[in-house]
């Protein structure tokens, strides 16, 4: 296969969907494998036509697995590696990188997600939490349009109990907030700007959500997004 060069291949062994829209994979792990919480790898699939159809996606199990997890959004575009992805069987060959770094937990602060862009948090939580670490000092702010968008709900609310709010754009839900995250809502829900910020989502959000901070007064440097600003 000519194109993106990867260093591995490994197969699908489970698929399974979790809403309307996402599928969790389980992956082969490759002999010798080993990643961090947080970290993502480039993946694509094993066939003629996804030569150059690579995408990244977060690692949502920790390394004592002997699988790799993904949570996939699939795209109603047929042209996509996603849906591709979704078409798959088990036994299906793909094709993966050495995993890389995306978000270091540097300490307490406030997680800003849009949709998907909560799982990089989830694998640093879940470490957290196995570690010992109590996080109900620190914040969760996850927006979708939906309420059925929201994936984890349960493990979000037992880790961070009333800090965690749900901001929905296209319905109301009951004790979820309706709207999106803008100057004025993080003016109204954030008051300590002296700690760390965490954000991720698409690249519009994470970067209108980081100017708004800065405009509040929180450092570039206690600022963590996906894509580079």
């Amino acid at each position: 296969m000519s194109g993106f060069i990867f260093p591995y291949r490994a197969k699908v062994l489970h698929k399974k969907e979790i809403n309307h829209n996402v599928i969790r994979f389980q992956i082969e792990k490759p002999y010798g494998y080993t990643f961090t919480p947080g970290q993502a790898i480039d993946l694509s699939i094993d066939q003629k036509g996804y030569e150059l159809a690579v995408a990244p996606f977060t690692i949502t199990n920790t390394n004592d697995h002997s699988f790799l997890e993904l949570y996939i959004k699939i795209s109603p575009h047929k042209d996509s590696l996603s849906y591709g992805l979704a078409s798959l069987k088990s036994g299906a060959v793909l094709q993966i990188t050495e995993p890389w770094d995306t978000y270091k937990y540097k300490g307490r602060g406030v997680f800003i997600a849009a949709g998907t862009g909560i799982m990089p948090f989830v694998t640093m939580l879940k470490s957290l939490v196995r570690s010992g670490a109590v996080l109900k000092d620190h914040r969760l702010i996850y927006a979708n349009k939906r309420k059925k968008d929201i994936l984890f709900k349960s493990e979000l609310n037992r880790i961070f109990g009333k800090n965690y709010i749900d901001i929905l754009s296209s319905s109301k839900a009951r004790n979820m907030i309706s709207g999106r995250i803008d100057f004025l809502f993080l003016k109204e829900h954030i008051k300590n700007l002296n700690q760390h910020f965490y954000i991720c989502g698409p690249k519009k959000f994470e970067g209108d959500v980081r100017q708004y901070l800065i405009q509040l007064g929180a450092k570039k440097s206690q600022i963590q997004t996906g894509y580079n600003f």
